[in-house]
């Protein structure tokens, strides 16, 4: 498990086979400590990601601007890079079964409410998963053309530069 407490964000990457029904159930009840979201780790590219889709989330809330209902969804528009709820949650939601996926808490009680749904869900652990590749940004949606654009080692921020364009794109 990785925690951020300057952002109020706690990630871990966990293995499956994972039944979405499963995951969607302890989800619910985990959220009922802290906003909770589960998501495809291979479009996860590092923790930076994360924390910055996190940060814009929460300004968007602290500002009276989400387009979504709940921080958590709010949440998965700016880490999909997706300005629709629809085509956010499309983009980033498990398949079922999941092979494996990303967990990520926010808030004060974040850490609490991760640790409910790893112990009531009891998955294997890997936050490798979570680390930035390369090959993410291509299953992200960012093209070969962007990647020739800017040095190798500038690349992985092009999704950073995707997640702040939500903002932009009203």
């Amino acid at each position: 498990m990785l925690d951020f407490p300057e952002e109020e964000v706690a990630m871990a990457g966990i293995l499956g086979p994972l039944r979405l029904e499963d995951i969607l159930y302890i989800a619910k009840k985990s959220n009922g400590i802290a906003p909770l979201q589960a998501v495809r780790d291979d479009l996860i590219v590092g923790p930076d990601h994360v924390r910055m889709a996190a940060s814009h989330a929460s300004r968007a809330q602290r500002e009276g601007r989400m387009q979504a209902k709940t921080l958590e969804v709010e949440f998965v528009r700016y880490l999909s890079g997706q300005r629709q709820i629809r085509a956010a949650l499309d983009k980033m939601g498990l398949p079922d079964p999941a092979p494996s996926a990303a967990v990520v808490a926010l808030g004060p009680k974040r850490t609490d409410a991760l640790q409910h749904f790893l112990h009531a869900l009891a998955p294997r652990l890997d936050d490798s998963l979570l680390d930035a590749r390369e090959s993410k940004l291509l299953a992200y949606g960012i093209g070969a053309n962007a990647m020739a654009a800017t040095t190798p080692e500038r690349r992985l921020d092009l999704v950073l530069e995707a997640v702040a364009a939500v903002d932009l794109n009203r």
